[in-house]
């Protein structure tokens, strides 16, 4: 797509969530434990084509790439969609793009760019495979901890050791989800227990498959970061617009002032790192792997600080369970330990400077 053509898609996104996906609607929905509206994701996947955007035209997807994926999840990830997007897609979809082949991808791939099925991936939480998981006679035996959106999804793709990928159906005997408090409640995860269930082999020997995709994996938590920034940052800038001490907004204070352009500083910094760093992927680069570790790793510090100076802004509101800045505040912390977080971006930085 051309620069106008991510402009309209972004442009498109924000208008349908702020009409049928806002905030306030998702954090009713989050903090009662209600159903989220399932008319949301068809409506997405039908006006936009959220399931397929970043899959090529022949697995059944839009034909886009990293840049479309990024301008859908900076824009969701704004106003915490509790929609199985980032599961379903960003994970399960390029988890079979980039490691599975052959007539598993042929079957699989065009179901998840449609929308027709809701998928998750069970892995560690470094991103690395569960090895203690065991696979035997087409059973696989063991338990999964913190599967994003499990229960909300008909299926789960099991990372294991050697470089292997399987698919397991969630709705079969074998199967237990244990649900467990999530810090974000728009994001519930549930610790996966298999007990001798049926399990489908997707992918053998996939290790270069499964480093790309938790490559792209890591670049789409960058992603939503990116959007939770924005929304924080615009949040504040209103409320500190608005909230007047002294006969003055609380804006005109120096001290709020230094605060919010530390927030932009970090907020552009973030967008402009995840920009770059889809495009080196989509265009093959050889230093898209150096600029995806540091887009993630300014990201992951840029969306802690924004949503602190958020709460910091509002004040004795800013922390009350009524408002929505702890929602993002959540999501944040929650993020920030994506796949080893910061740190872990750093490391393999290092690696890849060889330093």
């Amino acid at each position: 797509m051309t620069a106008d053509h991510l402009d309209d898609l972004r442009s498109t996104l924000r208008t349908l969530l702020a009409a049928h996906a806002p905030l306030d609607r998702v954090r009713t929905t989050a903090l009662a434990g209600k159903p989220r509206d399932e008319g949301v994701w068809n409506r997405l996947v039908a006006e936009v084509g959220v399931a397929g955007l970043p899959f090529p035209e022949a697995d059944g997807g839009a034909g886009g790439g990293q840049r479309e994926l990024v301008v859908l999840l900076e824009e969701t990830g704004a106003v915490l969609l509790d929609q199985p997007l980032f599961s379903t897609v960003a994970l399960a979809g390029q988890l079979v793009a980039e490691a599975v082949s052959g007539p598993a991808r042929t079957q699989l791939l065009p179901l998840l760019a449609g929308g027709a099925v809701r998928s998750t991936v069970a892995v560690g939480d470094d991103g690395e495979p569960l090895t203690e998981l065991q696979l035997a006679d087409g059973r696989i035996t063991g338990t999964a901890l913190r599967v994003p959106e499990a229960t909300r999804s008909t299926e789960v793709l099991v990372v294991l050791g050697g470089g292997r990928v399987v698919r397991v159906d969630l709705d079969q005997p074998g199967v237990t989800l244990r649900p467990t408090d999530a810090l974000d409640p728009t994001r519930p995860c549930a610790d996966v227990v298999f007990d001798g269930a049926a399990a489908e082999v997707l992918a053998e020997d996939a290790a270069d498959g499964l480093a790309r995709w938790r490559r792209l994996a890591v670049l789409a938590n960058a992603a939503e970061q990116a959007g939770v920034c924005r929304a924080a940052l615009t949040m504040a800038v209103e409320y500190a617009k608005l909230r007047v001490q002294f006969d003055k907004p609380i804006g005109a204070q120096q001290s709020i002032q230094h605060l919010l352009a530390g927030v932009l500083a970090g907020t552009v910094g973030a967008e402009a790192a995840v920009r770059l760093a889809a495009t080196a992927v989509d265009e093959g680069r050889p230093d898209a792997a150096e600029l995806v570790a540091v887009a993630a790793a300014h990201a992951a510090e840029a969306v802690v600080h924004a949503t602190r100076a958020l709460i910091q802004v509002h004040g004795g509101i800013g922390f009350t369970w009524e408002h929505d800045a702890h929602l993002l505040y959540r999501r944040a912390h929650a993020s920030a330990t994506f796949f080893g977080g910061a740190a872990a971006r750093r490391r393999e930085l290092a690696t890849v400077l060889q330093i």
